[in-house]
């Protein structure tokens, strides 16, 4: 979840969930606070969004797709409850900025690599992310990474502001599968050189990152050219999430 850590809610401020019996807050962002809770019947532990905004048909139909993804690097939904809150599994794990701290630029090509095959699987079935960021992607040890809230729709105000949108979001122009492709391409800069390209969300549109080799020049020259590849900032000019991968 793109959220940060949440305060501690008193219990008679725990939302109502049918079916759940919800524990405490665990994150909040631009689209909704995530708790750890529990089915009553089962005891079975889960975590539940309950989103911030009216959900309309066009979300739910949404949702229910990817609740059916069947991809090990998409994180799917169980349910929607009352229209207003996702019900998925606990993902365990760091996120990828946490993840890669260590990692040698060969090993983190590696993950990049699995995340562009799952960007690649669900732009197949008609599914854009468009809120790809380090902190929505986890990685557990042996499973690989994960990629969460697809199927979200995104506060546009929330998209004009992120250091990891595209130009066209920031723009407030559609949005579609070469945005996820902008924003992965800051995500594989930020991971191979432990900075994001751009520390402003106004510069996304008329300014261009500094190289990557100027900042490490360890970075392999192939990276670098995928990842500028994904940073042009004429849409039709990146590549698709199959050709980085």
């Amino acid at each position: 979840e793109d959220s940060q850590p949440a305060e501690e809610p008193q219990a008679e401020d725990l939302p109502e969930v049918p079916g759940y019996r919800l524990e405490k807050a665990v994150g909040h962002g631009p689209r909704g606070t995530v708790y750890l809770a529990h089915e009553k019947e089962s005891k079975h532990r889960v975590a539940i969004k309950v989103l911030h905004f009216a959900v309309d048909s066009a979300i739910v139909s949404d949702v229910n797709q990817v609740a059916r993804a069947d991809h090990h690097g998409i994180v799917a939904y169980q349910e929607l409850v009352h229209e207003d809150a996702l019900v998925m599994e606990i993902v365990e794990g760091r996120s990828l900025r946490d993840a890669c701290e260590s990692l040698t630029h060969r090993d983190r090509a590696r993950l990049l690599l699995e995340i562009a095959r799952t960007l690649s699987a669900a732009h197949a079935e008609g599914m854009p992310h468009l809120a790809l960021k380090p902190e929505n992607i986890r990685v557990a040890d042996g499973r690989g990474p994960r990629i969460l809230d697809f199927g979200q729709p995104v506060p546009e105000q929330a998209a004009r502001e992120g250091l990891f949108s595209s130009p066209e979001q920031i723009q407030g122009r559609r949005a579609g599968e070469a945005s996820d492709l902008f924003s992965f391409g800051s995500v594989m800069y930020t991971i191979l050189t432990g900075r994001a390209p751009f520390h402003r969300a106004d510069k996304i549109v008329d300014f261009d990152p500094p190289l990557l080799r100027e900042i490490d020049p360890e970075v392999p020259e192939e990276l670098q050219a995928i990842c500028l590849a994904c940073l042009a900032r004429n849409a039709p000019l990146r590549p698709s999430a199959e050709e980085v991968a």
